[in-house]
């Protein structure tokens, strides 16, 4: 995953107002979440979904900081799933290439959340490199460097909902525009235990949360004013289990 032409979908950020609130739209709609987390450098709290490739995560602002700054203007917009963390092996080699493309980004920050594996206590440890918010209006997009990622990437969960891999996500043309300056969105991949090839289409409306589609055993549209986000699930026709399309 170093190939600095393709984009490598590490998760999806759905920012939320109320976690207790988002969890509970997840668990109807059919996903099994993770254990609860807490980034107290950014004053923000979270909750994971995690699937074969890219995950998703469940954001909320816990306390106001300066590092929150532009989840709480978001989410004083509309919320809901607006975020997109691309992955990095090495931040500095990601910042050159960024640089050398004229694309601006803030400096690399570290990032440690508390993880409780149920043998002893665990720090998952992560550093971010912020882009220009200019590059996705409405939005936000930002490479991450897993330090510690067997505290994160869990066996995924059997979703109830049969849910097994993001296949798609539907943004809004200036954002999937913005997204194709890093690099080609045609052979976006998700950079998870499964590298599997994602759509990334401009079908979402200007300033609405974009649209999630997964590969999955059945078929669900849903939908939930708590949480601004459309989850589309549809079944795999071609695909066998163990089998990718």
């Amino acid at each position: 995953m170093t190939d600095p032409h393709v984009l490598w979908l590490d998760h999806v950020v759905v920012l939320v107002s109320n976690l207790a609130a988002a969890e509970a739209s997840f668990e109807r709609a059919g996903f099994i979440l993770g254990r609860r987390g807490a980034h107290a450098a950014l004053g923000t709290r979270n909750r994971l979904v995690m699937l074969e490739g890219a995950y998703l995560e469940l954001l909320a602002v816990d306390v106001p900081t300066a590092g929150n700054e532009r989840y709480r203007e978001l989410l004083d917009e509309h919320g809901g799933a607006v975020g997109v963390a691309l992955h990095s092996v090495d931040l500095v080699t990601t910042a050159a290439a960024l640089d050398a493309r004229g694309i601006a980004h803030g400096p690399p920050a570290s990032v440690a959340r508390p993880i409780d594996t149920g043998i002893s206590p665990s720090v998952a440890q992560f550093r971010l490199l912020t882009i220009d918010a200019r590059l996705t209006p409405g939005s936000f997009a930002f490479y991450c460097e897993h330090r510690t990622p067997a505290l994160v990437w869990e066996t995924h969960a059997a979703h109830r909902n049969g849910a097994t891999r993001v296949t798609a996500l539907a943004a809004p043309p200036a954002v999937r525009a913005g997204l194709s300056q890093l690099g080609d969105i045609e052979t976006a991949r998700t950079a998870g235990t499964r590298a599997e090839q994602i759509a990334l289409r401009d079908e979402a409306a200007k300033g609405s949360p974009w649209t999630i589609g997964f590969a999955a055993s059945n078929e669900l549209i849903y939908e939930d004013e708590v949480l601004p986000a459309r989850l589309a699930m549809l079944p795999r026709a071609r695909e066998r289990p163990g089998q990718s399309q």
